[in-house]
C-alpha cells in the first residue's frame, strides 16, 4: 500500500491486529519462518483484501495493492462533464466516494481494493444506483430534459423542487412532476428528451370534468393521444419537439370537435359540452313521451331514451330523431347555437265526407311501422301525430281507401265518397228497367241502394264489383267509381222467330214471351214444337233471335 492508514490483521484462530501502514505504506511484523502460509488481511478505505504469504528465514515483503477507482458524471448526448454529483459506495455501510469535479471536470477518484461495488450517484435531487467493478472507470450520464410549457414546473426530489426551464439535466428514471399543480408520472430516458406539454380538458356545461373523451392533434398528420380523459376531464400528453399552434380534435359520445391553440402561450386546451335537452311537444305545447336518439358515428340513444330527456354533447351539428305513434321524424341542429332540440306534433283531423259534404262514420287507421287505430277509430276523429308523411286508411261500406299525406303541410286528412248510381236499361239503350235486386261486393255482398234500378248510394271512390238481378238471372262487373260513378247495365232483346219458345231457365223455368228483355247471360230455352232444349247466350244492346 502506498499510503498510510491501511489496517493490517493476521488471521488464525482469531484476527490479530498489527496496526496501520505508515506514510510509506509499510508495517513491520516479526514472524517465525515456516513453510505453511500465514493469513493476512489489509483494510483500506473500508475495502479489504486477504493474502496468504509464506515467511522464510530472513523475511521479505508482502505487497497489497489498491487501484484507483474512477466515477464520472457526463451530460447525455454531448458527453460534457458535470460537477456536483455526490458519489457514495457500499462497504459495510454507505461510504463517501466524493463529488464529481473533485478530481477534474466531472471526475472523482478513490483508491480501493479491486472488486465489484454498489455505487450511488446523487444529482439534482435524484439518486441512481449501479453495481460495478470500480477498477474499470464508470460514467453516469444525465438526460437533457426540455419542457416547453408556459406555466410553472416542479418535480419530486425529497420535496418539490423547481424545474429550471426550459432544460435541466436529470438522471434517468421515473419522476413525479407538477405542471401548475397537475401531477404526472414521467419517465426520463435517453440522452435527451424535448417535449411540448399539452393538457387537454373536457368539461361539462357546469365546468365539471367528463371522462371518456379521446383526443388527436394535427402535426403533419393526425396523431392519437393515448388514453382518454379521466374523471376530472384531464388528458395530459407530452408532444415530441417544440410546438406552438396545433389543431386538436376531441371525440366524445360519437361526435368530434376541433380547435386550434397555441400551446406555447397556453398549454391547457379546453373543450366544453352543452347540456342538450330533447323534447316532443303536442300541438298545444304539452310534453309527450317519445323515443329519443341522435346520430354521431351511428345512431345512439339520447339521454334516457324517452323524451323529455337531456345529455351532455359537444357543441356541434347533430341529427336528432324522435319516434312517436310508430312514426319518426329527424332533423339537424347545431347544439352550440341552440341546445334545446324541440319536435312538435300536429293535431291531425280525419274525416269522411259524402259527395254533398256531410260527415260519415267510417273506420280510421294509419300506417307507421304497422297499422294503428287513428284516434277513436271512427271518423270524424283527431290525433296528435308527427308532422311527416303517413299513409291513412278509411273503411266504409265494407270497402277501404288509402292515401299518403304529409300532415306537416296539411293536418286535415279528408276522404270523400262518391254518389254512385246503378241503372238497368233495355236493349234500346234508353228505356229504364226496374231490376229485381242490386248488390255490390266489398268484403262480402251488400245491398246497393234501394235494391231496384235506378238507385244510388254513397261509396268510396275505389274499384267495386256490382251485381244486378233481373228475370231470375244475374250479371256482374267491376268498376272504379272514382273514375265513373254511373254503373250501367243493359239487357238484350230476345225474339223467337217461330214463336215456339215457351220457357227459359234462370233460377228455375220461367215463361217466355215472344219478345222480352233479358240480361246478357247464357240461358236454356224450351220449345213447344218438339225442338230439343237449347242453350243460347244473350248479348246486351241488340236483338237476339231464337230459331
Amino acid at each position: 500500500i502506498t499510503d498510510q492508514g491501511g489496517k493490517v490483521d493476521q488471521g488464525g484462530g482469531y484476527w490479530a491486529s498489527h496496526g496501520y501502514t505508515n506514510a510509506q505504506g509499510y508495517v513491520d511484523v516479526e514472524l517465525f519462518a515456516r513453510s505453511a502460509p500465514y493469513k493476512f488481511q489489509v483494510t483500506y478505505n473500508y475495502t479489504s483484501k486477504t493474502q496468504y504469504p509464506v515467511v522464510s528465514v530472513g523475511g521479505g515483503d508482502e505487497i497489497f495493492q489498491t487501484e484507483q477507482a474512477e466515477v464520472t458524471l457526463n451530460k447525455g448526448c454531448s458527453g460534457d462533464p458535470l460537477d456536483g454529483g455526490v458519489v457514495t459506495y457500499s462497504a459495510g455501510a454507505w461510504r463517501s466516494f466524493g463529488v464529481t469535479g473533485d478530481d477534474g471536470p466531472g471526475r472523482v477518484v478513490k483508491e480501493l481494493f479491486p472488486g465489484t461495488y454498489t455505487v450511488k450517484l446523487s444529482y439534482n435531487y435524484r439518486t441512481n444506483t449501479i453495481s460495478h467493478d470500480l477498477t474499470t472507470p464508470f460514467a453516469f450520464e444525465t438526460t437533457a430534459v426540455t419542457f416547453h410549457y408556459p406555466g410553472s414546473i416542479v418535480y419530486a426530489g425529497g420535496s418539490w423542487r423547481t424545474f429550471v426551464k426550459p432544460t435541466m439535466n436529470l438522471l434517468p428514471g421515473d419522476y413525479r412532476f407538477k405542471f401548475d399543480g397537475l401531477e404526472q408520472n414521467i419517465t426520463v430516458a435517453g440522452c435527451e428528451m424535448e417535449n411540448t406539454v399539452a393538457l387537454v380538458k373536457l368539461l361539462d356545461s357546469n365546468g365539471n370534468g367528463l371522462a371518456g373523451g379521446t383526443v388527436k392533434y394535427y402535426d403533419a398528420g393526425w396523431h392519437s393521444i393515448p388514453g382518454s380523459t379521466d374523471a376530472n376531464g384531464n388528458l395530459f400528453y407530452l408532444i415530441p419537439g417544440n410546438k406552438s399552434n396545433l389543431k386538436f380534435r376531441m371525440t366524445y359520445a360519437g361526435a368530434s370537435q376541433e380547435k386550434w391553440q397555441d400551446v406555447s402561450a397556453n398549454a391547457t386546451v379546453v373543450f366544453q359540452t352543452e347540456l342538450v335537452t330533447l323534447k316532443l311537444l303536442s300541438s298545444t305545447g304539452v310534453e309527450l313521451d317519445a323515443g329519443a336518439m341522435y346520430y354521431a358515428s351511428g345512431w345512439k340513444t339520447f339521454g334516457s331514451g324517452t323524451t323529455t330527456t337531456s345529455m351532455e354533447l359537444l357543441p356541434v351539428n347533430y341529427k336528432f330523431r324522435v319516434t312517436y305513434g310508430g312514426a319518426r321524424q329527424e332533423k339537424w341542429q347545431n347544439v352550440g347555437s341552440n341546445p334545446d332540440v324541440t319536435f312538435q306534433t300536429k293535431l291531425v283531423t280525419r274525416k269522411l265526407l259524402s259527395s254533398t259534404g256531410a260527415e260519415l262514420d267510417a273506420g280510421a287507421m294509419y300506417y307507421a311501422s304497422g297499422w294503428h287505430t287513428f284516434g277513436s277509430g271512427t271518423t270524424t276523429t283527431t290525433m296528435e301525430l308527427l308532422p311527416v308523411n303517413h299513409k291513412f286508411r278509411v273503411t266504409y261500406g265494407g270497402a277501404r281507401q288509402e292515401k299518403w299525406q304529409n300532415v306537416g303541410s296539411d293536418a286535415n286528412v279528408t276522404f270523400q265518397t262518391t254518389l254512385v248510381t246503378m241503372t238497368l236499361v233495355a236493349s234500346d239503350g234508353t228505356t229504364p228497367i226496374a231490376a229485381d235486386d242490386t248488390k255490390y261486393y266489398a268484403s262480402g255482398w251488400h245491398s246497393f241502394g234501394g235494391g231496384t234500378t235506378p238507385t244510388t248510394m254513397e261509396l268510396l271512390p275505389v274499384n267495386h264489383k256490382f251485381r244486378v238481378t233481373y228475370g231470375g238471372a244475374s250479371t256482374e262487373k267491376w268498376q272504379n267509381v272514382g273514375s265513373n260513378a254511373t254503373v250501367a247495365f243493359q239487357t238484350g232483346k230476345v225474339h223467337s222467330d217461330s214463336g215456339t219458345a215457351v220457357q227459359y231457365y234462370a233460377s228455375g223455368w220461367r215463361p217466355f214471351t215472344q219478345d222480352m228483355e233479358l240480361l246478357p247471360a247464357n240461358y236454356k230455352f224450351r220449345f213447344n214444337d218438339g225442338t230439343p232444349e237449347t242453350w243460347i247466350t244473350i248479348a246486351a244492346g241488340t236483338t237476339n233471335h231464337i230459331h
